[in-house]
């Protein structure tokens, strides 16, 4: 809690601050504890409050390894949230987060840690991963934004031909520009 005395401000120690943020459960792939609170957010929302868009991209990382000790786990190899890590060194983290449109907020969902990148196949499979997930604790997804990273282009092309695929199955002609999942554009 932030106290102000003559101007002063009071944080906590750096030690009250990391024993808080090893109550936090982060890991790798989506994070239910963070969809639950966001769901609870979500619940007292106003309808038009609810839509968002989900916007990702990867951030270059320095090679490490550290031990958690708590967990019993080595973290810095590559880890896609699926239980298996590699052993290879992950230089990249690829970071999904959704934004309000209508209301100023926004939240990490889910991250992944990759040896040069995460790759297209993967990523379509993730980005449809997190557009259930949020849609599941009510958000009303409008958008997907991402950098211009080859493989992120590749995975959306990837996602806009599954669309595509289907439309020509059922002789419709698609008029969208964009994928969809479950009928939603």
């Amino acid at each position: 809690m932030l106290s102000t005395t003559e101007g002063n401000i009071f944080l906590p120690s750096r030690t009250s601050l990391i024993n808080l943020l090893r109550r936090v459960p982060f890991h790798t792939g989506i994070n239910e504890s963070i969809l639950k609170l966001i769901k609870a957010a979500v619940d007292s929302m106003a309808p038009k409050d609810r839509y968002c868009q989900i916007m990702f991209d990867e951030m270059a990382l320095e090679p490490s390894l550290a031990f958690n000790t708590r967990k019993d786990i080595i973290i810095g190899f590559q880890d896609n949230g699926d239980e298996q890590t590699s052993n290879l060194f992950a230089d990249k983290a690829m970071v999904f987060m959704a934004r309000g449109i209508c209301r100023k907020w926004k939240q990490v969902i889910e991250y992944y840690l990759n040896e040069g990148g995460m790759k297209k196949d993967i990523l379509a499979v993730k980005i449809k991963e997190i557009v259930r997930a949020a849609r599941s604790i009510g958000l009303k997804i409008v958008a997907i934004i991402c950098g211009q990273a080859s493989a992120n282009i590749s995975a959306i092309k990837q996602l806009y031909c599954e669309t595509e695929q289907i439309y020509r199955r059922n002789k419709l002609e698609n008029r969208n520009f964009g994928f969809e999942m479950t009928a939603k554009k």
